[in-house]
């Protein structure tokens, strides 16, 4: 059944809910996917999986690194996503061989068995669809480091891993200075003589191991160098990595062996959804308009709707390039952790503080000394946006936070920026630091919040109601039996969804066994964010549970769980909320902050698409009053409708574009 009823949708919103086909290949050869390290490019790996199909499916070792495991636990959400995927694409008929390498070596154990539809081999020959014989390997048996002085590989292993953190923070400081990313690991490798020499040696010894047993050629992985050549008469294919190259190897119907990256050709711009301060267009057609997206990263709806925004422009706005900014990435780390750290810390330590914080500061003047001086601090510590705006030149900026909004008004206010600014709102409530009179335009989720910003001196040309942007997967129309089937769910019943921000605020393991006891078949989602002690906890208790429990940290499924779901127990954030309605899913609002989630919640309230529960005794009344009454939760869904606006982002960025020369 559709979780969304049919319904209108407007001309350029259609083509939203069409699934773009996947690249099929003959064959996908991936290796050195590392699942256990934080280095790991699970996320890529998914998009990559995601957007192909083949008839065969190669792991070619090191697909978990057990090495890391060993020393430290670490296993993100999105290292499940992969594994489940994978089996999924074996349940579905995708023919998937396991060659184990020498991070995943306790699997050689197995080695000639089949578990879940996947064949774990120690190594295997393939044939192409043009005929050519390819010897399939790790490669390590060929690695005179592993082969003789294991003890060694394990310093270098180290040493790697430490490379790699040297990487993302230099390479954070590249990014904010609008420089391209750079592999210090990958520089070694191609000018350390040394390394040059193994290499090499590993190459030629591959390749005679091929001459050796009569093929036509060898598939490995091992040394994360992707690469296709002949060495005399054998031809040498590695398939590379996905902690730095993010790299596969592909054959197509004729039998021809190519790299790709992420799914494109190899070393080609990449056309994958962004991330926050990434630029989403390699090339600028003639006639296209460069936007600056800035966000703030205390919480995460201001940064998910910055992605939104690119993530549409990278899907229909073919004539708008966006770069998206996290500015506390470009201000002092000591500014970023007063600022973000003492959000977090009111707002889940001392709510009634962050809420006599908010309302204070929504009666000041802006004349204020406080004010001023404030503002001036500000001003100072965001230096690094304003050389941002000089390097980038964008034709328009877009602020998903008032405080890039107030720097930049400042500068338009004093004559030093001349480019258009407009603010999406991410709330259901306007707080007096959104309100300028220097920015050219105004996004906001309602007509009350319209009319506030024209009592605030805002003309109402310069507002447009939008509603707050969500990504693209949340317009689409989900088969909810298909969801549920993919994440172990029973389609017939009942599922709530559980989520607590992105901090996991207002959670613990005692409230979800208490809402587990209300009925015995209801099935529970528990989103944790970063929460990773509750994550661990919930794995734990869902072993008793039956099925009926399932704990889920960092994902980008969120969309087909919500498909599965009947109700969602939320806190009142712009941005989830607004997820929500677009789901048309009805909600039942725990601990809102106070301040601007106190206010959202007596809005969605107001409209009659939530409930609220401020402890649990309340929380466990109102929910078991929910799923036993079917009529209260279809009257809350259908009113879900006439408030949602699943397609903000396309009307912000056709307003944007329109209104530029």
């Amino acid at each position: 059944m559709n979780v969304r009823e049919s319904f209108s949708f407007d001309t350029f919103s259609k083509s939203l809910i069409k699934k773009p086909k996947p690249l099929r290949f003959r064959t996908i050869w991936i290796s050195d996917v590392h699942l256990g390290t934080s280095g790991c490019q699970a996320k890529r790996l998914l998009e990559f999986l995601k957007a192909t199909e083949s008839e065969k499916l190669y792991l070619v070792g090191d697909i978990v690194d057990g090495w890391q495991l060993k020393r430290r636990w670490y296993w993100h959400q999105t290292h499940n996503d992969v594994v489940q995927l994978v089996l999924k694409k074996a349940k579905k008929g995708t023919k998937v061989i396991f060659v184990p390498g020498n991070h995943d070596e306790v699997v050689r154990q197995f080695i000639g068995l089949d578990f879940g539809g996947i064949k774990i081999r120690d190594e295997h020959v393939h044939v192409t669809a043009n005929g050519k014989r390819m010897l399939v390997l790790h490669g390590d048996r060929f690695d005179g480091v592993i082969a003789c002085a294991k003890w060694l590989a394990y310093v270098g292993d180290s040493l790697y891993t430490m490379i790699l953190k040297f990487n993302q923070v230099y390479n954070g400081w590249r990014a904010r200075a609008g420089l391209p990313y750079w592999s210090l690991s990958q520089y070694l490798k191609l000018k350390v003589k040394n390394a040059v020499s193994y290499i090499t040696s590993f190459e030629d010894a591959l390749a005679a191991e091929a001459r050796k047993q009569g093929v036509d050629g060898v598939i490995c992985g091992h040394i994360h160098k992707a690469e296709i050549r002949d060495i005399d008469g054998i031809l040498y294919c590695n398939d590379g990595d996905w902690v730095e190259s993010l790299s596969a190897l592909v054959e197509d119907d004729a039998g021809e062996l190519h790299l790709r990256s992420r799914g494109l050709p190899f070393n080609s711009p990449s056309k994958i959804a962004p991330k926050s301060d990434t630029t989403i267009s390699a090339t600028m057609p003639t006639g296209s308009k460069r936007v600056l997206v800035v966000s703030v990263s205390a919480g995460s709806g201001h940064v998910r709707a910055a992605d939104a925004l690119c993530a549409h422009a990278l899907n229909d706005f073919s004539n708008l390039s966006l770069r998206h900014r996290d500015l506390m990435r470009l201000v002092p780390s000591w500014f970023r952790k007063i600022y973000t750290d003492l959000y977090l810390k009111l707002a889940s330590g001392l709510p009634e503080a962050w809420g006599w914080l908010y309302r204070k500061t929504d009666q000041k003047p802006t004349s204020h000394l406080g004010t001023r001086l404030r503002r001036l601090i500000q001003r100072w510590c965001a230096r690094a946006l304003f050389i941002e705006i000089e390097n980038y030149a964008p034709d328009a900026i877009i602020c998903t936070h008032f405080l890039p909004a107030e720097l930049l008004d400042d500068a338009i206010q004093c004559g030093q920026l001349d480019i258009p600014v407009w603010v999406v709102v991410t709330d259901f409530d306007l707080h007096q630091m959104w309100v300028h009179q220097g920015i050219a335009g105004y996004f906001v989720a309602n007509e009350e919040l319209s009319y506030r910003l024209q009592t605030a001196g805002i003309p109402k040309p310069k507002i447009v109601v939008s509603g707050i942007p969500v990504m693209p997967e949340f317009t689409r129309i989900f088969q909810r039996d298909h969801c549920s089937v993919t994440w172990t769910l029973d389609p017939q019943r009942v599922t709530v969804l559980m989520m607590g921000g992105g901090a996991g605020i207002g959670m613990s393991s005692r409230l979800i066994q208490s809402i587990l006891n209300i009925n015995e078949s209801l099935q529970l989602i528990v989103l944790t964010g970063r929460n990773q002690r509750l994550f661990q906890e919930l794995n734990t208790l869902a072993c008793f549970c039956q099925g009926r429990l399932v704990p889920v940290s960092f994902t980008d499924q969120v969309p087909e769980l919500m498909a599965c779901s009947d109700l969602v127990i939320t806190k009142p954030g712009g941005l989830s909320t607004s997820e929500c309605l677009a789901m048309e899913l009805p909600m039942l609002l725990i601990n809102p902050i106070p301040g601007q989630e106190e206010r959202n919640a007596a809005l969605l309230l107001q409209e009659g698409v939530a409930q609220r529960a401020d402890d649990e005794a309340t929380l466990i009344y109102r929910l078991r009053r929910l799923l036993s009454d079917a009529e209260i939760l279809s009257a809350m869904r259908s009113k879900t409708r006439f408030l949602a606006q699943p397609h903000a982002a396309q009307q912000i960025l056709q307003h944007v574009r329109a209104q530029l020369p």
